[in-house]
């Protein structure tokens, strides 16, 4: 088969699958893979039938195996031999690097292999069904999710819990009955300690607050299709399929739509808090940055869009604004607020230089961490431990932390090691105990996915 051929091969089918709703997903990928074999073809039986029971398991990974669909039996030869192929490349791009393109930055640049130096090798050691699997990111976050898929996908539908008055303890009646079937308890009337108990734990997997009260947030919750809850799901390994291999042996999560931020030290979780993240109008960016220094009493230069459009108009309204929040006007009209109890940054600042000046830092505003959805900044991550945060990044205790901060002097720490920091957005994920927990898309990010994966022939 000359090279010729190949891409003639590759056009045609191409053009052939637009018609058919099938794809040549990797023409140059399969070019490229032929060009390296000197044209000669490359399949056989015995591989071709590997590739086949390989690709009918996509959906392990929540993948659709038919976005790889095989050649027919009218096909030629030669035409088989190239849909083969490009069968193979697509499913290994997809679960090397997504079958989606990234949303905004998301993260460091696409993991990246020699597909077609891989695909040849599988070829002459018969070893298709084996390589494939090993494609997938190997995280272990990924591979716990991909087994919430699987329990998720063996499941039966649930019930709906019908609407009606927030169920409590004490309180029983068919609804409360329904609500004990829906979280796999025995049938039963009452709203006991046991239902109470149940409903808590199912708020705490779904980022609500704890009262053990089923009310309209929570029954909202409950009556998630299943089918939502799998979809939710292979978003959520698709944005696995995103990130880079290694994410250093110390390295800061933060998943806005969650709202926390974990210290990952040698795979494990060495401390967790609640974060404030950016409201609609002004959200969190999702990036990868480098934490270089924790800076302790920092003043905020208040970028420009907020110095316009909240600060200066209520200086305007109120004379006094400006000197009760201790803010000067700098040189130029840059507006910077003094270190303080008072400062929007409060006591810690985490220096993680990126292009959209958003930042890890302390707040005064303490009450937000006591709410679920907590969307309130213009941007920028509040913390809920700073002190916490301070010590384990410089190395120095919390009271040393407390002593600097009492000392009204503002110090930056230099980092003898700068740490990652991926600023994320997970909807679903595996908790400490082994249980799937999942978020509200508050940015709306699992519907525009949703939406374009729809949208596309």
């Amino acid at each position: 088969m000359s090279l010729t051929l190949v891409l003639a091969l590759t056009v045609t089918l191409a053009l052939d699958s637009l018609e058919r709703g099938g794809a040549i997903c990797s023409d140059e990928a399969v070019r490229t893979f032929y060009e390296q074999r000197g044209d000669a073809p490359a399949w056989d039986e015995q591989n071709a039938g590997a590739l086949r029971r390989a690709i009918a398991r996509a959906a392990d990974e929540a993948l659709d195996p038919q976005d790889y669909p095989l050649p027919a039996s009218d096909r030629t030869p030669e035409e088989r031999d190239v849909l083969l192929s490009d069968a193979f490349l697509t499913y290994a791009t997809h679960l090397l690097r997504g079958r989606e393109n990234p949303q905004f930055d998301w993260c460091s640049a696409p993991r990246d292999l020699d597909l077609a130096a891989i695909l040849e090798s599988a070829l002459i050691d018969r070893t298709i069904e084996e390589v494939l699997p090993q494609l997938a990111p190997r995280h272990e976050g990924y591979r716990k999710l991909r087994q919430a898929w699987q329990v998720y996908r063996a499941m039966v539908d649930w019930r709906e819990v019908p609407p009606g008055a927030s169920l409590r303890l004490g309180d029983r009646g068919t609804r409360v009955e329904q609500l004990r079937e829906r979280l796999g308890l025995s049938g039963s009337e009452s709203f006991d300690g046991e239902l109470e108990a149940a409903v808590r734990d199912f708020q705490r997997r779904h980022g609500l607050v704890e009262d053990g009260i089923a009310g309209p947030k929570t029954l909202t919750e409950l009556n998630v299709p299943r089918q939502a809850r799998l979809r939710q799901l292979g978003w959520n390994l698709e944005r696995w399929r995103w990130m880079p291999d290694d994410l250093g042996e110390r390295h800061l999560l933060v998943n806005v739509a969650a709202f926390d931020a974990t210290l990952v030290e040698n795979g494990t979780a060495t401390l967790r808090m609640r974060i404030v993240a950016g409201k609609d109008l002004t959200r969190t960016p999702f990036f990868t940055a480098r934490v270089e220094a924790v800076t302790v009493n920092p003043p905020w230069n208040v970028p420009d869009s907020i110095a316009s459009g909240e600060l200066w108009p209520k200086q305007r309204r109120d004379r006094s604004y400006f000197a009760r929040e201790h803010i000067r006007v700098l040189p130029g009209g840059r507006l910077r607020q003094d270190p303080g109890p008072w400062c929007a940054l409060g006591r810690i600042k985490l220096e993680m230089p990126n292009r959209y000046n958003v930042y890890l830092h302390d707040t005064p505003a303490r009450s937000l961490f006591a709410t679920d959805l907590r969307a309130f900044s213009h941007g920028c991550i509040r913390m809920e431990k700073p002190v916490d945060m301070a010590a384990a990044l410089t190395g120095r205790s919390a009271g040393e932390i407390e002593n600097l901060i009492a000392a009204e002097r503002q110090v930056t720490i230099t980092l003898e090691q700068k740490i990652p920091v991926y600023v994320l957005y997970w909807t679903a994920f595996v908790g400490d105990d082994g249980e799937a927990e999942f978020r509200r898309d508050v940015y709306g990010q699992d519907a525009a996915m949703e939406a374009a994966r729809t949208a596309r022939p």
